[in-house]
């Protein structure tokens, strides 16, 4: 599992703050603030649940049941110049039988999708893939942002402890606690529509 993207994170923390109006004892902006730290990594999670794959780099397994043709990998983009490999039911795929197009596995140069058979089964794809610098997708920081800071409208019923700053403390929960339709809006194209998944916890 790949850690946390801490700097992207840490702005998301910050600009929450600086928009509540969250404040230390010596009435500066309270960077720091824990439960707004925890809020947002709540909202960072909660946006790679709604877009289906996690954006941050590291190394990571994407598994698929079944191939009928190219697969469109979950997370992306892949790094190429790190170690890929590619196992079908258990068995590494050499090299040379595998590439990579338009962010999709092609197997044995296998093309053709309208056969609808399974050509393959339990495939298992290991690389270096992620965004490195989450910040360059600013759809991707505003709707974390967005969602934050109704986590934090609704900390209570996440169990967080209150926080207390300059114009009050919001008790009453911003919605059910789905994603925030706001920041729904702003992912759009980002939500993975394939059949991969991780057994990482990612």
């Amino acid at each position: 599992m790949a850690a946390l993207p801490e700097d992207f994170l840490k702005k998301v923390i910050e600009e929450v703050a600086a928009l509540k109006g969250i404040k230390d004892a010596q009435q500066n902006v309270k960077v720091n603030d824990p439960t707004v730290a925890a809020c947002a990594r709540v909202a960072y999670s909660q946006v790679c649940e709604e877009c289906r794959q996690p954006f941050h780099y590291g190394e990571r397994t994407q598994v698929f049941d079944d191939y009928f043709g190219p697969l469109l990998l979950r997370s992306m983009p892949v790094d190429r110049t790190k170690p890929i490999q590619v196992f079908v039911d258990g068995v590494e795929v050499a090299p040379a039988d595998w590439r990579i197009v338009k962010n999709r596995l092609i197997l044995y140069d296998q093309v053709d999708t309208d056969t609808g058979e399974t050509l393959y089964k339990n495939i298992e794809f290991t690389s270096t893939c992620g965004i490195p610098i989450l910040e360059t997708i600013p759809r991707l920081f505003t709707a974390t942002q967005l969602q934050a800071i109704g986590n934090l409208h609704r900390k209570d019923s996440y169990g967080l402890s209150e926080v207390a700053w300059e114009k009050g403390v919001a008790r009453k929960p911003a919605d059910a606690g789905q994603l925030l339709e706001s920041a729904r809006q702003l992912l759009g194209d980002l939500i993975y529509n394939g059949h991969g998944y991780s057994l990482d916890g990612e």
